[in-house]
């Protein structure tokens, strides 16, 4: 396998790690995926990315599996600003329209003819978002596996013991000036995390995926696991039939439901990956519009 480490640097001056993996004949090349982690996720360790590779490759694709600022827990760096933190615990998820369009620009510098844009969870949200609101000339599609409802309206109806502790916290800390304080959260799953990244990720409405299809302007094939949408589980219920509704234009989803998949497709890669190339067809073979 052709595996070439990478390296960009955001337009705040953060450098994020990946790896591209090339077609194997480069006159074959149809364009290139992009592959967004999930919360506290990284390139190099998601089997789920990894085993997506050859079937891509197989297909006409390159692959460049990377990090964005919220890759692991935590981890010191330096920005355009000067030294920084940041890692799950410390991120803003909007943030990631500077590193999707910073590895999108590192793409259409290797002469990537195209190139579609692939999250997982968290991923899957910074891939719908960082289109609508920076839209790169490069991306003809995304592909969003398994994004949940981030909304505080929700968590409040349906998970109050666990969420609304954290929120008040998260909301007191910032008021009295500790915006960075971190905090032992059980909610979405224990983690720790920043008083600010709770309220940006949780206590909010910005990332919320209903709006984000809303403004879609191009085509969005949504993936989900059968058992993750009837788990009793308040972010994921229903959200195909309620996408469908809330699209401008319906010709701009499409849904893939694998029966039985959880929401990390354990025991259900084989399945995962036949629905992530019916997208990639669907989204951006040769001559498809920009």
């Amino acid at each position: 396998m052709n595996v070439e480490l990478v390296r960009v640097l955001t337009r705040d001056g953060v450098r994020l790690d990946g790896a591209y993996e090339r077609v194997r004949e480069p006159r074959a090349r149809i364009g290139d995926v992009l592959c967004l982690h999930g919360a506290a996720g990284n390139f190099y360790s998601g089997a789920m990315f990894e085993r997506l590779v050859e079937p891509l490759r197989d297909r006409g694709w390159g692959v460049l599996r990377v990090n964005t600022r919220g890759h692991d827990g935590y981890f010191p760096t330096r920005t355009a600003a000067g030294p920084a933190r940041l890692g799950a615990a410390y991120e803003r998820v909007g943030d990631c329209e500077q590193d999707v369009t910073a590895w999108l620009d590192w793409l259409a510098g290797r002469g990537a003819p195209r190139a579609v844009v692939l999250g997982h969870s968290l991923g899957a949200i910074k891939a719908l978002h960082s289109q609508v609101h920076a839209r790169h000339a490069l991306a003809r599609g995304i592909i969003a596996i398994s994004p949940p409802r981030l909304s505080a309206g929700l968590f409040r109806s349906n998970a109050p013991e666990r969420f609304l502790p954290t929120l008040e916290e998260a909301e007191r800390r910032i008021a009295e000036g500790q915006p960075r304080a971190i905090l032992e959260s059980p909610f979405p799953f224990p983690m720790l995390i920043t008083a600010e990244s709770f309220r940006d990720k949780y206590g909010a409405e910005a990332y919320h995926i209903v709006d984000q299809v809303r403004s879609l302007a191009i085509p969005a094939g949504f993936i989900y696991g059968a058992r993750e949408l009837v788990d009793a589980n308040a972010a994921f219920a229903e959200l195909p039939e309620i996408l469908a509704d809330h699209v401008s234009d319906r010709r701009l989803l499409r849904f893939e439901i694998i029966p039985d998949a959880d929401h990390f497709y354990v025991g259900y890669q084989e399945s995962l990956n036949a629905a992530v190339l019916a997208m990639i067809d669907w989204i951006g073979g040769p001559g498809s519009a920009s």
